[in-house]
């Protein structure tokens, strides 16, 4: 390789690497891995969140609808408790998609065991819908106002909130609409995949 064809390389090469850093670290960020049982180890929810994606209601509203922010969403059962996943070894769900509310009262999280200190705050809620079947998990975040005061954006949905004091996780029983949220707590982990 001669001179003049090395340092074109060399150029090529130092212009992509300047344009991999130019881009903003939220723009690399955003599909996080999420596992957990909300119970004990009888039943598994798993799935994908990409938190870049956009509120489809827009500012000013006080809701937010973040449409197939949830994706390969499964649930399982061990053997055992096969009952518990309607008789499945496990489901698998449709994309999901993730509308956000402000917390103003505590009717707001009445299905929830949170108290006023998350007024002010956020909840965010989920149902999927099987690929295959009617079953159907809802599971809900609620993450208090230190955390986050705005329902316009997914980007505080990040691994180190979901494991904060500050925030509660709670995952429905298969097929409840009107159930209590069961809470999640130390069972539900998140991933980055950065």
């Amino acid at each position: 390789m001669n001179l003049i064809n090395f340092n074109k390389i060399s150029a090529i090469a130092m212009i992509v690497g300047i344009t991999v850093c130019a881009v903003p670290k939220s723009a690399q960020a955003g599909l996080l891995q999420y596992s957990g049982s909300p119970n004990a180890g009888e039943t598994f929810i798993k799935f994908q969140l990409d938190n870049n994606v956009p509120d489809s209601q827009g500012y000013p509203s006080n809701t937010g609808l973040f449409v197939g922010a949830i994706q390969d969403a499964r649930y399982s059962c061990i053997p055992e408790s096969i009952s518990l996943c309607n008789g499945k070894q496990r489901i698998r769900f449709q994309p999901g998609n993730i509308t956000a509310s402000s917390i103003t009262s505590l009717n707001d999280i009445k299905n929830y065991p949170g108290d006023n200190s998350y007024i002010g705050g956020v909840k965010y809620e989920v149902r999927l819908n099987s690929k295959n079947s009617s079953d159907f998990l809802e599971f809900g975040i609620l993450v208090k106002p230190s955390q986050v005061n705005t329902v316009n954006s997914l980007s505080v949905l990040t691994p180190s909130v979901l494991k904060s004091s500050d925030t509660y996780v709670g995952v429905r029983s298969l097929n409840s609409q009107n159930g209590f949220f069961i809470g999640a707590g130390s069972n539900f982990t998140a991933v980055s995949h950065q």
